[in-house]
């Protein structure tokens, strides 16, 4: 007795399971055993193992020496009852447990950790196997519950298939599976023997091989997929004889020449060659790793094989590998995933002159309207129209640079419904590559992948800044553009987590930013918005403010008068639920009359309308800023419409006490606009300051600050 004391305290910390004159009427072990407690609490679990042929119809429990039952629970379909005085516990199914499948037993004993004993019986009372076995301390603060869920690894919608399709006796084949429990175990079975165990992948396929044992009958045979909670997928077939196999020659897998570069949407045709009348196996995964679809084909007699690769739209910009095997060979092809861009728009020659006119020309999409605007080297807009592009798509227009344009790099920005392009151009310079950064959307999926679409110049190094909501740096890193410029970079949002993020690249002086969301429900309130002003004139920006359900994504549709989509992008609210809009402006040739600007999404949008009307012929005047309000030395964009064709607008600014400080002149083109910059000396005093304009025709004034 002291021996067995001694051994128990040596297994305490590490073994389950032990025997007690362990007893098995069909001579084997052919249930496995293991007890969990948590204080006084313990979870019994049986397993019938897989290969036997009885079924467990009734299991006895007591326990040892100076211990005894308190209380017990049991699985759905099984009762059970106290005998002799209490001191066994006897319990018996509606069903019976057939091999493969488990049973649970929840006791309360007086002491914790106890020795329980037991005995599992079949239909005829006769012993399958009886034994003792040691409760182990859980390692969890919780214990495992009667009557859990079971669904552990394998789901309804679990499928599993195997190449080749039917396998040989002897042979090695592939198993291949989707639609999993991601990051579980699960056990392979052929027939009643476990071959393996499978780990699934985090996005719930795996694929792994395997080899049909030489004694398996060519009979049907099972072949079984069992995750630890008892739920199965079968498939079940007869198998082939390795007799009736032609055996070919092993030849390595060739794919032939394809371009490195494809477009969303785009079809390549892969092509080569390989061992004769055998199955392919082509899985596409993204650079990080995962796997986004499998296919399979089967080589030709003469090993020749083909197969149509379709890249969908919604694919991540970036590299994406191929890789074919046979099983034994692999071949891995890579591809740069582009943007299938719909407009493209560039100026005829790279640099101009102030007093140029600038030519665009290119493609956009047919028969739909195309609304571009141009921004100077400090982001002021200088030009903006509306084009309607015929059936043809080619795109043909004119911006003319006036005497009062600054040099630098120009920014032209075209918009066709949720389509848009940028493009530049160097007035006075040779165009610099300007910073940009995008995403292909606005909401990504919580668990998914971020892209960030950045442009510069080839070859820079940027650097690459994430901050949230709460203005917390959550990435902080570094990138080197390619020989065009161009660089993916993607984010695991497991990382960042869920809401609204801004992202910020830097090169030197050139920077940009955007903002992207994860975990963004769609919008299913209440929606509340106004514009600030019901009318509006050609070249003014629109400004919208509302309120609806907090962090959610919502849909802006804007229509001119004709009810054509001129506008349409994605905006959404913040974590107190407002919104705005202050990114869209009238074109200067916008359509007069009624406008309806639609917020929302699905079948809950809510519209608004205003309305677009030509302005007086009095000479207009507009600052870069819109509160007007400046500091010394700061560079200060005066621009204007309505001038008189031909004649020189005269610009007078007056000091708080009326005083004179300057005049600008600015002759006036064709279209009526003028356009300037004026650098606020430094030593002057601060206060409310007068600008007056003049064309000799009409003249107009407003007043800024400087601070």
């Amino acid at each position: 007795m002291k021996r067995l004391l001694s051994i128990l305290f040596i297994l305490m910390f590490t073994v389950t399971l032990f025997g007690i004159n362990e007893q098995s009427a069909y001579g084997e072990e052919v249930i496995t055993v293991k007890s969990t407690s948590l204080d006084n609490s313990s979870i019994l679990e049986l397993k019938n193992n897989r290969g036997g042929d009885a079924n467990i119809d009734s299991v006895r429990i007591w326990l040892g020496q100076d211990n005894s039952f308190k209380s017990f629970k049991t699985e759905n379909g099984w009762t059970g009852k106290f005998e002799v005085g209490g001191k066994v516990l006897v319990f018996s199914p509606q069903d019976s447990v057939k091999p493969g499948e488990s049973v649970k037993f929840g006791l309360k004993t007086n002491t914790e950790n106890p020795i329980i004993n037991w005995k599992a019986l079949d239909n005829n009372g006769q012993v399958l196997q009886t034994a003792a076995v040691l409760t182990k301390q859980s390692d969890t603060d919780k214990t495992i519950e009667i009557n859990q869920p079971t669904i552990i690894a394998i789901n309804d919608n679990s499928v599993f298939r195997f190449i080749p399709e039917r396998p040989s006796i002897g042979s090695d084949f592939r198993i291949i599976g989707e639609n999993f429990i991601p990051n579980q175990n699960i056990e392979f079975y052929i027939g009643d023997q476990m071959v393996k165990l499978i780990k699934i992948d985090g996005d719930g396929k795996f694929i792994s091989t395997a080899t049909v044992p030489n004694d398996i009958t060519s009979d049907r045979t099972k072949f079984v997929l069992a995750d630890s909670g008892g739920t199965e997928k079968e498939i079940s077939m007869r198998l082939m004889n390795t007799e009736n196999r032609e055996i070919s020659r092993d030849v390595k897998i060739l794919i032939e020449h394809t371009d490195s570069s494809v477009k969303r949407g785009e079809t390549v045709k892969l092509q080569g060659s390989a061992t004769p009348d055998i199955t392919l196996t082509l899985t596409t995964k993204n650079k990080i790793g995962k796997v986004l679809d499998i296919n399979t084909i089967t080589t030709n007699f003469n090993g020749k094989w083909e197969f149509d690769k379709i890249f969908p739209n919604d694919l991540n910009l970036g590299k994406i590998l191929m890789e074919i095997t046979d099983g034994k060979s692999t071949v891995i092809r890579t591809f740069d995933v582009i943007s299938s861009q719909l407009i493209n728009i560039e100026s005829a020659q790279k640099r101009y002159e102030v007093g140029d006119e600038v030519k665009f020309i290119g493609t956009a999409i047919p028969n739909s309207q195309l609304s571009v605007t141009v921004k100077d080297s400090v982001g002021v807009e200088v030009f903006s129209k509306t084009i309607d592009v015929d059936s043809s798509g080619n795109v043909n227009f004119d911006v003319e640079i006036g005497d009062g344009y600054t040099e630098g790099t120009y920014v032209l920005f075209a918009f066709q419904g949720a389509e848009e392009a940028i493009s530049v151009v160097g007035i006075g310079v040779q165009p610099e590559p300007v910073m940009i950064v995008n995403t292909s959307k606005l909401n990504y999926d919580a668990g998914s992948i971020v892209d960030l679409n950045i442009q510069g110049e080839p070859y820079s190094s940027v650097a690459i800044v994430v901050i949230d909501e709460s203005d917390q740096t959550k990435i902080n890193d570094s990138i080197d553009l390619d020989v065009n410029g161009n660089f993916v970079y993607e984010i695991d949002s497991k990382e960042i987590g869920t809401g609204a993020f801004t992202v910020e690249v830097r090169h030197g002086v050139s920077r940009d930013d955007t903002v992207f969301t994860v975990g963004l429900s769609t919008g299913i309130g209440a929606i509340e918005y106004q514009t600030i002003k019901n009318v509006y004139a050609p070249g003014d920006q629109i400004l919208v403010i509302g309120k609806t359900a907090n962090s959610v994504i919502l849909t802006v549709k804007i229509n001119d008068p004709n009810g054509l989509l001129f506008r349409e992008f994605d905006i959404f609210s913040d974590r107190i639920g407002t919104f705005k809009i202050d990114d869209f402006r009238i074109p200067s040739n916008g359509l007069l009359g009624e406008w309806s600007i639609k917020i929302g999404n699905e079948g809950n949008f809510v519209k608004e309308v205003f309305t677009v009307e030509t302005s007086s012929d009095i000479i207009q005047i507009k600052l870069d800023r819109e509160n007007g309000d400046y500091n010394t030395n700061d560079m200060m964009a005066i621009s204007g419409k309505n001038a008189v064709p031909g004649t020189t607008v005269v610009i007078a600014i007056n000091d708080p006490f009326g005083t004179q400080i300057t005049e600008l002149r600015i002759s006036i083109a064709d279209s009526g606009e003028y356009y300037t910059l004026w650098q606020i000396p430094k030593d002057l005093e601060t206060g409310t300051y007068d600008m007056f304009v003049s064309d000799g025709f009409s003249d107009n004034s407003m007043e800024f600050i400087i601070n």
